[in-house]
């Protein structure tokens, strides 16, 4: 059995034990209490991010995304640091009371992007020139209200969401001769 360790906190603040997680050179520690550390999952998911999505902008693997998103993971600045870049907001969003739902900035921004993607992809696939008109229109407001929103693209077309690079483990591993056969190859 592993020894608590404890941290310190103010006066009259009771210690929290810790468990600590060390994962390519990082340390990041898990609190054994209920109060959270962070709201990285709640913010991932108010704007509308998939933990793999993630994992891949932050170079890291899907199960280490899913330890750091865990609301009592203890993770140290720069962990921070990668994740507010990931999800490109600020890093008191993150780290800010959690006891607090995430601010309506933050909800407005993440609506705001999804509109700009639905009037980018009618604009990509409209075939008549009054419906592109009306999309260009759209997308020229938004920038106007909201700058950053000029280089948000379309939603991705579906089977398309994934890079070649991310084929997955059959290509890696292969397929055997014995499989194809058995599937009639």
């Amino acid at each position: 059995m592993s020894q608590a360790e404890f941290v310190s906190v103010p006066l009259g603040t009771p210690a929290v034990p810790l468990v600590s997680h060390t994962t390519k050179g990082s340390v990041s520690k898990e609190h054994k209490s209920i109060k959270p550390l962070h709201r990285i999952a709640a913010v991932r998911e108010c704007q509308g991010m998939s933990l793999p999505s993630c994992a891949r902008r932050l170079g890291i693997t899907l199960t280490e995304a899913r330890h750091q998103e865990k609301p009592t993971t203890d993770l140290t600045l720069s962990q921070l640091m990668a994740w507010r870049e990931a999800l490109d907001v600020p890093l008191s969003e993150l780290i800010g009371n959690a006891d607090d739902f995430i601010e309506d900035p933050i909800q407005n921004r993440a609506k705001m992007v999804k509109i700009m993607k639905s009037a980018r992809q009618i604009d990509e696939i409209a075939k008549e020139t009054r419906v592109q008109r009306v999309a260009k229109m759209l997308v020229e407001q938004l920038v106007e209200v909201m700058p950053e929103l000029e280089f948000v693209s379309a939603w991705p077309d579906v089977g398309q969401s994934h890079e070649n690079r991310t084929s997955g483990i059959p290509v890696c591993r292969g397929i055997s001769e014995e499989t194809l056969s058995r599937l009639g190859f």
